[in-house]
Protein backbone atom coordinates (compact mmCIF):
# COMPACT_ATOMS: atom_id res chain seq x y z
CA UNK A 1 0.00 0.00 0.00
CA UNK A 2 2.86 2.39 0.86
CA UNK A 3 4.50 1.80 -2.52
CA UNK A 4 1.19 2.40 -4.32
CA UNK A 5 0.57 5.58 -2.33
CA UNK A 6 4.07 6.81 -3.11
CA UNK A 7 3.57 6.15 -6.82
CA UNK A 8 0.30 8.07 -6.81
CA UNK A 9 1.96 11.05 -5.13
CA UNK A 10 4.78 11.04 -7.68
CA UNK A 11 2.35 10.86 -10.59
CA UNK A 12 0.26 13.63 -9.10
CA UNK A 13 3.34 15.82 -8.62
CA UNK A 14 4.48 15.12 -12.19
CA UNK A 15 1.03 16.03 -13.53
CA UNK A 16 1.08 19.31 -11.59
CA UNK A 17 4.52 20.21 -12.94
CA UNK A 18 3.35 19.46 -16.50
CA UNK A 19 0.26 21.59 -15.94
CA UNK A 20 2.29 24.50 -14.60
CA UNK A 21 4.77 24.25 -17.47
CA UNK A 22 1.99 24.15 -20.07
CA UNK A 23 0.19 27.13 -18.51
CA UNK A 24 3.41 29.15 -18.66
CA UNK A 25 3.66 28.74 -22.43
CA UNK A 26 2.27 31.32 -24.84
CA UNK A 27 -0.24 30.42 -27.56
CA UNK A 28 2.37 29.90 -30.29
CA UNK A 29 4.39 27.54 -28.09
CA UNK A 30 1.26 25.55 -27.21
CA UNK A 31 0.36 25.17 -30.89
CA UNK A 32 3.86 23.88 -31.62
CA UNK A 33 3.54 21.27 -28.90
CA UNK A 34 0.12 20.14 -30.17
CA UNK A 35 1.53 19.93 -33.72
CA UNK A 36 4.50 17.89 -32.52
CA UNK A 37 2.24 15.50 -30.60
CA UNK A 38 0.03 15.12 -33.67
CA UNK A 39 2.99 14.29 -35.93
CA UNK A 40 4.29 11.78 -33.37
CA UNK A 41 0.85 10.15 -33.25
CA UNK A 42 0.71 9.81 -37.04
CA UNK A 43 4.21 8.30 -37.11
CA UNK A 44 3.28 5.82 -34.38
CA UNK A 45 0.12 4.74 -36.21
CA UNK A 46 2.07 4.34 -39.46
CA UNK A 47 4.77 2.26 -37.78
CA UNK A 48 2.23 0.00 -36.09
CA UNK A 49 0.34 -0.40 -39.35
CA UNK A 50 3.58 -1.28 -41.14
CA UNK A 51 4.44 -3.86 -38.51
CA UNK A 52 0.98 -5.45 -38.88
CA UNK A 53 1.34 -5.62 -42.65
CA UNK A 54 4.84 -7.09 -42.56
CA UNK A 55 3.93 -9.53 -39.80
CA UNK A 56 0.18 -10.13 -40.17
CA UNK A 57 -1.73 -11.82 -37.45
CA UNK A 58 -2.40 -15.53 -37.41
CA UNK A 59 -6.06 -14.68 -38.06
CA UNK A 60 -5.17 -12.96 -41.35
CA UNK A 61 -3.02 -15.87 -42.44
CA UNK A 62 -5.81 -18.30 -41.61
CA UNK A 63 -8.40 -16.19 -43.44
CA UNK A 64 -6.26 -16.36 -46.59
CA UNK A 65 -5.98 -20.14 -46.42
CA UNK A 66 -9.71 -20.49 -45.71
CA UNK A 67 -10.43 -19.27 -49.26
CA UNK A 68 -8.94 -22.40 -50.81
CA UNK A 69 -10.04 -24.68 -47.99
CA UNK A 70 -13.63 -23.63 -48.67
CA UNK A 71 -13.14 -23.96 -52.43
CA UNK A 72 -11.95 -27.54 -51.92
CA UNK A 73 -14.97 -28.30 -49.72
CA UNK A 74 -17.34 -26.97 -52.38
CA UNK A 75 -15.67 -29.03 -55.12
CA UNK A 76 -15.79 -32.15 -52.95
CA UNK A 77 -19.54 -31.69 -52.37
CA UNK A 78 -20.26 -31.23 -56.09
CA UNK A 79 -17.75 -33.81 -57.33
CA UNK A 80 -20.42 -36.28 -58.51
CA UNK A 81 -22.76 -33.54 -59.77
CA UNK A 82 -22.67 -32.13 -63.34
CA UNK A 83 -22.37 -28.49 -62.23
CA UNK A 84 -22.75 -26.09 -59.29
CA UNK A 85 -26.47 -25.50 -59.70
CA UNK A 86 -28.15 -24.21 -56.54
CA UNK A 87 -25.01 -23.17 -54.68
CA UNK A 88 -25.36 -20.11 -52.47
CA UNK A 89 -24.51 -19.27 -48.86
CA UNK A 90 -27.72 -20.66 -47.37
CA UNK A 91 -27.36 -23.92 -49.29
CA UNK A 92 -23.74 -24.27 -48.18
CA UNK A 93 -24.70 -23.70 -44.55
CA UNK A 94 -27.61 -26.13 -44.69
CA UNK A 95 -25.43 -28.83 -46.22
CA UNK A 96 -22.43 -28.31 -43.90
CA UNK A 97 -20.12 -27.35 -46.74
CA UNK A 98 -18.41 -24.63 -44.73
CA UNK A 99 -15.62 -25.79 -42.38
CA UNK A 100 -17.07 -25.91 -38.86
CA UNK A 101 -14.87 -23.10 -37.53
CA UNK A 102 -16.18 -20.76 -40.26
CA UNK A 103 -19.76 -21.02 -38.98
CA UNK A 104 -20.75 -18.58 -36.23
CA UNK A 105 -24.38 -18.24 -35.07
CA UNK A 106 -25.67 -19.81 -38.29
CA UNK A 107 -23.69 -17.37 -40.45
CA UNK A 108 -20.43 -17.84 -42.34
CA UNK A 109 -17.39 -15.86 -41.23
CA UNK A 110 -13.69 -16.01 -41.92
CA UNK A 111 -10.94 -15.95 -39.29
CA UNK A 112 -10.99 -12.12 -39.35
CA UNK A 113 -14.67 -12.08 -38.41
CA UNK A 114 -15.94 -10.71 -41.72
CA UNK A 115 -18.88 -12.27 -43.55
CA UNK A 116 -18.31 -14.93 -46.20
CA UNK A 117 -20.63 -15.49 -49.16
CA UNK A 118 -20.60 -18.19 -51.82
CA UNK A 119 -22.48 -18.48 -55.09
CA UNK A 120 -22.47 -15.94 -57.90
CA UNK A 121 -21.17 -12.38 -57.69
CA UNK A 122 -20.58 -10.08 -54.74
CA UNK A 123 -24.10 -10.76 -53.40
CA UNK A 124 -23.62 -14.54 -53.41
CA UNK A 125 -26.66 -15.27 -55.55
CA UNK A 126 -27.72 -18.86 -56.22
CA UNK A 127 -26.02 -20.44 -59.22
CA UNK A 128 -28.07 -21.41 -62.26
CA UNK A 129 -28.18 -24.85 -63.92
CA UNK A 130 -25.07 -25.42 -66.00
CA UNK A 131 -22.81 -23.19 -63.89
CA UNK A 132 -19.25 -24.47 -64.17
CA UNK A 133 -17.71 -22.06 -61.65
CA UNK A 134 -18.45 -20.42 -58.32
CA UNK A 135 -17.45 -17.38 -56.29
CA UNK A 136 -16.21 -16.98 -52.72
CA UNK A 137 -16.61 -13.47 -51.32
CA UNK A 138 -15.10 -11.84 -48.24
CA UNK A 139 -17.02 -8.71 -47.24
CA UNK A 140 -16.47 -5.81 -44.82
CA UNK A 141 -12.69 -5.86 -45.08
CA UNK A 142 -10.69 -2.88 -43.84
CA UNK A 143 -7.87 -1.42 -45.91
CA UNK A 144 -4.98 -3.36 -44.34
CA UNK A 145 -6.69 -6.81 -44.41
CA UNK A 146 -7.78 -6.06 -47.99
CA UNK A 147 -4.21 -5.34 -49.08
CA UNK A 148 -2.96 -8.48 -47.37
CA UNK A 149 -5.62 -10.80 -48.83
CA UNK A 150 -5.67 -9.29 -52.32
CA UNK A 151 -1.91 -9.71 -52.67
CA UNK A 152 -1.54 -12.95 -50.70
CA UNK A 153 1.07 -15.21 -52.37
CA UNK A 154 -0.99 -18.36 -52.86
CA UNK A 155 0.90 -21.35 -54.18
CA UNK A 156 0.93 -22.20 -57.90
CA UNK A 157 -1.03 -25.37 -57.18
CA UNK A 158 -3.72 -23.40 -55.35
CA UNK A 159 -4.18 -20.92 -58.19
CA UNK A 160 -4.63 -23.54 -60.92
CA UNK A 161 -8.42 -23.43 -60.53
CA UNK A 162 -8.57 -19.67 -59.84
CA UNK A 163 -9.65 -17.73 -62.93
CA UNK A 164 -10.12 -14.24 -61.51
CA UNK A 165 -10.14 -12.03 -58.41
CA UNK A 166 -12.43 -9.00 -58.18
CA UNK A 167 -12.34 -6.10 -55.74
CA UNK A 168 -15.28 -3.85 -54.88
CA UNK A 169 -14.53 -0.94 -52.57
CA UNK A 170 -16.66 1.69 -50.83
CA UNK A 171 -15.73 4.24 -53.52
CA UNK A 172 -17.62 2.18 -56.08
CA UNK A 173 -14.51 0.89 -57.84
CA UNK A 174 -14.89 -2.64 -59.24
CA UNK A 175 -11.59 -4.04 -60.47
CA UNK A 176 -11.16 -7.52 -61.89
CA UNK A 177 -7.80 -9.26 -62.07
CA UNK A 178 -7.44 -12.05 -64.64
CA UNK A 179 -4.64 -14.08 -66.17
CA UNK A 180 -3.18 -11.94 -68.96
CA UNK A 181 -5.75 -9.15 -68.49
CA UNK A 182 -5.33 -5.39 -68.04
CA UNK A 183 -5.06 -6.10 -64.32
CA UNK A 184 -3.17 -9.42 -64.22
CA UNK A 185 -3.27 -12.10 -61.57
CA UNK A 186 -1.75 -12.24 -59.05
CA UNK A 187 -1.77 -8.59 -57.84
CA UNK A 188 1.15 -7.50 -55.68
CA UNK A 189 0.99 -5.36 -52.53
CA UNK A 190 1.68 -2.10 -54.38
CA UNK A 191 -1.23 -2.77 -56.75
CA UNK A 192 -3.49 -3.72 -53.83
CA UNK A 193 -2.66 -0.46 -52.04
CA UNK A 194 -3.91 1.52 -55.05
CA UNK A 195 -7.40 0.02 -54.89
CA UNK A 196 -8.12 -1.08 -51.31
CA UNK A 197 -10.15 1.55 -49.45
CA UNK A 198 -11.81 1.81 -46.01
CA UNK A 199 -14.35 -0.93 -46.71
CA UNK A 200 -13.89 -3.62 -49.33
CA UNK A 201 -15.18 -6.91 -50.67
CA UNK A 202 -12.92 -9.41 -52.42
CA UNK A 203 -14.29 -12.08 -54.76
CA UNK A 204 -12.36 -15.18 -55.85
CA UNK A 205 -13.80 -17.00 -58.89
CA UNK A 206 -13.06 -20.71 -59.25
CA UNK A 207 -13.71 -23.06 -62.15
Amino acid sequence: MNALSSLRKRLSAFAKRCSLYFSSLNLVQRKKIFLLLGVMGIILISVLGGIWFKSPSAHAQKAAQEVFLLADKIRDFYRIKPNYWGLDTSFALENNIFPSDMVQDETAQNALGSSVLVGSGFMGEALYPGSQGFDIVYTELGRVPCIFLLSYPFSKEQTLSLSQISLLNDLGDNITFTWGGDFPLMPDAQTAKKFCSKSNSILWHFE
